[in-house]
């Protein structure tokens, strides 16, 4: 089966519950979460077969296109990324000296990117942070040898990895390396 991962942001709480609603009524998906990301902003993910998804992601952006934020389909999650957004926290322990810091402006963008990161260069999550203390926005963390990062911020930093980027999603991009 070929899954994918659905995140739309509402800019409407409202708005977003009741095409939230419409969905769910509509459309056979599976949600994995929904949170109030900063104030009158409504997130959900959702996951399902690749076509449910698409169909889910349309219906929301056809009933409510005022009320959108933001929104990504992503076909190919990142085990580690699944893991962490069930779980909150990394896959496995650390194993590295150097973190990338990645700060977006949705949630969608973030994770999009995270997930991308992890599948193109050789960085392990650290973190990813979203929701109401992130005011809507995201803070990807990934971590690996000063190379690895390196090049996953050049990448970051080149904004061609996010589908649904009209406008600059990254907001800072930060490189700390342990030093002796």
């Amino acid at each position: 089966m070929d899954t994918a991962l659905g995140i739309i942001e509402f800019s409407s709480i409202p708005a977003g519950y009741r095409t939230y609603n419409r969905i769910l009524k509509n459309v056979h998906i599976s949600i994995r979460k929904d949170l109030v990301a900063a104030p009158g902003k409504l997130v959900i993910m959702f996951e399902g077969e690749h076509a449910a998804v698409l169909y889910a992601i349309e219906q929301a952006v056809n009933e409510s296109p005022a009320a959108i934020f933001d929104y990504s389909l992503i076909g190919n999650l990142n085990a580690g990324l699944a893991e962490y957004l069930c779980s909150g926290k990394p896959e496995a322990s650390p194993d590295f000296n150097d973190i990338g810091l990645i700060e977006t402006e949705s949630i969608c963008s973030g994770i999009e990117l995270a997930n991308r990161l992890l599948h193109g260069t050789p960085v392990q999550l650290v973190r990813l942070n979203y929701g109401i203390e992130m005011h809507g926005r995201c803070l990807v963390a990934v971590g690996g040898s000063i190379s690895s990062v390196q090049a996953a911020l050049e990448i970051a930093e080149s904004g061609e990895l996010i589908s649904n980027a009209e406008k600059d999603i990254i907001m800072s991009i930060t490189c700390m390396t342990e030093t002796a």
